[in-house]
Order: C-alpha cells, then sequence, then structure tokens
C-alpha cells in the first residue's frame, strides 16, 4: 500500500518535477526494504491491476481503468513486420538539410545537401534514383547495415556508390558502433500503425494518452540516437578518405563540395535576389532597377535617388561589383576582367556566356540558353540575379 501510495504521489506531480517511478526511484523513497522486496511488491501490485508498467521509461503509474493492452497490440504488429519502412522513417524524422555555410559566407549563395536515411544495401540505388530538389546540391545519406555486412563490404558499398555519381554529390555515412536506432524505429510505427487502426481506442482516453506518450518518448529516444550517429559515423565522399565529423565539421565538408563543384561561383552578397525565388517585393525592386538599367545608362547612380529598395540592389549588384562606373566615356556598364577589377569574379561568367555566343553564332540565341549557361556549375547563379547579370551582360557588350 505504502508503495501503491509513492506511485500515485510521482504521478500526481511528474508533470513538475520531471520524476517518474521507476524501481530505482521507488528504492530510495523506501530504504528499508530491498530492491528484490520491491519488484516483488511491484509485480503484484500489476498483476492485480492496480498499476502497469511504461516500457518505453521503464517506470509504473496507477492503473487508470483501459482495458486495452497496448503492449500485446504493439507485438502483434511486429511479429507481422519484417523490415523498417524506410520512406515512413525519413518523413517521420524530419531530418534537416546541411548547410554549406563557409560557402555562403563568401559567395552569397545559399546552398544545401540534403539528408535521408536508407538501408547500406540499397546506398547505390537510392543514390542513382535520387534527383536533388529544391534547390539543394546533393545529399548526405545515412546509411543502416540491416544484412549484417563485413566491414569489407560496407567500405566497397559506400565508396562505389560515392564515385558512381557525377551529375551532384554524394557523402554517405556509415555508423562506426551498434545502435538501437532500427528496434526504436520499428516499435514506433508500431504504436503508430495501433494508434492509427485501432478502432477501440475511440472511447478509451487512458489507452489514447499512453499512446501518445510513448510516441512522444520513442521520438525523442530516436531524434538522440540520430545526433549519435551522425557524429559516430564515417563519412565517404567523393576524392576524400573516409573520416568521422563533428556537426560543424560536416558543414565544413559541404562547404568544400559546393566550392570545388561551383568554383566559378560570383561573390554576390544580396539577401533580396540571391536565392531560388525572391519574394514579390523583391521581384518588384529588381524590375525597376532593370527599367533603370536600359533606359538610364550615362547617369550617376542610373539616376536612382537616395536608397529605395531598387537602390540597394544597384549598390550591391552594379556599383560593388564594378559592373557600372566611371569610365573616359562617362557612367557605362563595362566588362569584368582579371585585371584587377573583377572583385566579385564575375568574368568567368562573362566569358562562358562570350563563348556560347560565339560558338552559336550561325542562329539566334535566347537569353534562357545564357540562363542555362549561368545556372550550371561552376557558375551555381541564382535565379533572382539572372536578369539583372544578363541585361548588364547585354549592356557591357
Amino acid at each position: 500500500v505504502r508503495l501503491l501510495k509513492t506511485i500515485a504521489v510521482l504521478d500526481l506531480f511528474k508533470e513538475r518535477s520531471g520524476l517518474v517511478s521507476s524501481v530505482e526511484a521507488l528504492r530510495l523513497a523506501h530504504p528499508k526494504y530491498s530492491s528484490r522486496q520491491i519488484q516483488t511488491a511491484l509485480d503484484r501490485l500489476q498483476a492485480r491491476s492496480l498499476i502497469i508498467h511504461r516500457k518505453f521509461n521503464d517506470s509504473y503509474s496507477v492503473f487508470e481503468g483501459s482495458d486495452f493492452d497496448i503492449d500485446d497490440a504493439v507485438g502483434r504488429v511486429l511479429e507481422a513486420t519484417d523490415d523498417v519502412d524506410f520512406v515512413r522513417l525519413n518523413a517521420m524524422a524530419d531530418l534537416q538539410p546541411i548547410v554549406a555555410k563557409r560557402h555562403y559566407h563568401e559567395t552569397g549563395a545559399l546552398r544545401w545537401f540534403d539528408v535521408a536515411i536508407a538501408p547500406l544495401a540499397d546506398a547505390e540505388s537510392a543514390a542513382n534514383n535520387y534527383r536533388p530538389r529544391n534547390g539543394s546540391i546533393g545529399t548526405f545519406l545515412l546509411t543502416v547495415p540491416t544484412q549484417g555486412e563485413s566491414t569489407d563490404q560496407i567500405q566497397q558499398t559506400a565508396q562505389c556508390a560515392v564515385d558512381g555519381i557525377k551529375e551532384w554529390d554524394l557523402v554517405i555515412g556509415v555508423p562506426q558502433e551498434t545502435w538501437n536506432f532500427t528496434s526504436l524505429v520499428r516499435e514506433l510505427l508500431a504504436i503508430e500503425q495501433v494508434r492509427d487502426e485501432s478502432p477501440e481506442l475511440q472511447g478509451d482516453r487512458v489507452a489514447r494518452r499512453e499512446i501518445e506518450a510513448r510516441v512522444s518518448a520513442l521520438r525523442g529516444l530516436i531524434e538522440s540516437e540520430l545526433d549519435k550517429a551522425f557524429g559516430a559515423s564515417l563519412w565517404y565522399a567523393k576524392d576524400c578518405p573516409p573520416e568521422c565529423f563533428t556537426e560543424a565539421e560536416l558543414n565544413g565538408l559541404a562547404s568544400d563540395l559546393a566550392g570545388r563543384r561551383f568554383h566559378a561561383s560570383p561573390r554576390l552578397n544580396n539577401e533580396l535576389l540571391n536565392r531560388v525565388k525572391p519574394s514579390s517585393n523583391a521581384v518588384a525592386a529588381r524590375n525597376l532597377l532593370l527599367r533603370k538599367m536600359v533606359m538610364n545608362e550615362g547617369q550617376e547612380r542610373l539616376g536612382i535617388d537616395g536608397f529605395p529598395a531598387e537602390g540597394g540592389l544597384f549598390v550591391s549588384l552594379l556599383e560593388a561589383t564594378g559592373l557600372y562606373r566611371w569610365t573616359s566615356d562617362g557612367w557605362r556598364f563595362v566588362v569584368p576582367t582579371l585585371e584587377g577589377d573583377d572583385p566579385c569574379n564575375l568574368s568567368p561568367a562573362w566569358r562562358k556566356a562570350t563563348a556560347f555566343l560565339e560558338s552559336n553564332k550561325q542562329r539566334t540565341v535566347s537569353v534562357a540558353e545564357i540562363y542555362d549557361v549561368w545556372r550550371s556549375p561552376p557558375f551555381g547563379i541564382k535565379e533572382g540575379l539572372l536578369p539583372v547579370l544578363a541585361v548588364a551582360f547585354i549592356q557591357s557588350m
């Protein structure tokens, strides 16, 4: 009875105290009794349905009257489930992208890598079927050995998958220690299936609350396991020796890969336009700037007074880059060159566009084709900047 009262009090204040009725806590609350005596008493209370055992945090709670056996239902689902559904896992894990932060500070272009989880045996097919989306430039693939692969097999599979990709960057991580991530995921998916497919839960508030508590706890454990896995994995990248990285070092690796693929990227620090989809206000300011670039060449600051939005774009994209400056012929758009007057590394894009025009001089070249050249590596110029740079290119020529 004293044990039951203690469990009830801990239950009553657990939200504020953070304490749960674990065997250790109950032993400290009743030091006169041994752990074995306490466990015997707990088993008797549980047999009489006075308390229930919460498996997910190894604690006990006062039984509140639910007739639904969660452990039995979850066990039946687990018996019928052989493998982890990695599609559901990736959707559920809400993995955050790995950002090339240093590359962003250097070039103004935000580039990132998607993060996904897959079985090691499917790494090569997953890599071949993956296509960068929403502006990403590659993926960090955390693999899970599910078929008892040897160390040599793991190394060979990871390296072959990494070396086989040409159009984008792939980095494969292999955990270096055994972790219970897979079992946690299987249990979470089973509990969610029980929650979604058990009509008897509709009228059982206690069981529903218990299931939600388990789901929340398992999600926290999985998130913790994922953090450990990323820090304890050996990462394979093309032309790089496999190595373990901290979270900050993974961002550094992402910057190295982005810098290697987009080594001719211009350095344009403008938050409004150096992005895939500028805001409507940024597009409006860009349109005003484009009109002034065409109509007002020859005027200082293109005739822009003060610092409206288009004035800020002018300063960061035309004045700071040296594309529009004072010459012997007055204020003019000029071609960036390598001879010391290209502070933002625009000359490679100008030269490439000029070479493309010369190689296609027998036909009319659309501006969209120039855009395609500049979007591609090694430039990777963002959509928002393309119209301004295209008009500056035409005016400078």
